[in-house]
């Protein structure tokens, strides 16, 4: 526990200065992608859909008819201490539908046509690394802290 608690808190570390994200796409014309982002103190995941010519209410079921999957893509960016992400409860995109964010905690999902015509549809989730790693660290603590239960004796009683 404490080896999985030290490398989410190497993570939540290397958060802070990179934004590291795997992309994994699977429609043929990598239209349909999910990715595991790392970022800003949070852990997200990203579902999202985009079709670059106009939008045919067909087309994103067609896309996952046809799932192939493609070689999981690494992304690193040097973020120069800019924050990426708003500490308040607003998402700030112009087509984003409903957004929720409390403690670094967020859902979001967009849907509609962005600039150039193109159709997106995207939903996030975020999980702050503080939320993963202080439990993982207080279990630690407590299973190397606790005293060992005593094992009982042959005629039940535990030894003293």
């Amino acid at each position: 526990m404490l080896g999985i608690a030290l490398l989410f808190l190497g993570a939540w570390i290397r958060s802070l200065s990179f934004l590291d994200r795997i992309d994994l796409r699977w429609a043929p014309d990598y239209s349909a992608t999910e990715s595991l982002l790392s970022m800003d103190g949070c852990l997200g995941w990203i579902e999202g859909f985009e079709q670059t010519v106009p939008f045919d209410p067909g087309s994103e079921a067609r896309a996952s008819s046809k799932l192939v999957m493609r070689v999981p893509e690494w992304v690193t960016y040097n973020r120069h201490g800019r924050s990426q992400l708003p500490a308040d409860s607003s998402c700030g995109s112009p087509i984003a539908n409903w957004c929720w964010r409390w403690c670094r905690f967020g859902i979001c999902t967009e849907d509609g046509t962005l600039a150039g015509g193109s159709f997106c549809r995207m939903r996030y989730w975020l999980v702050p690394y503080w939320s993963i790693v202080i439990p993982l660290t207080l279990l630690s603590a407590y299973l190397l802290l606790a005293r060992p239960r005593r094992k009982p004796s042959p005629d039940g009683d535990v030894g003293s």
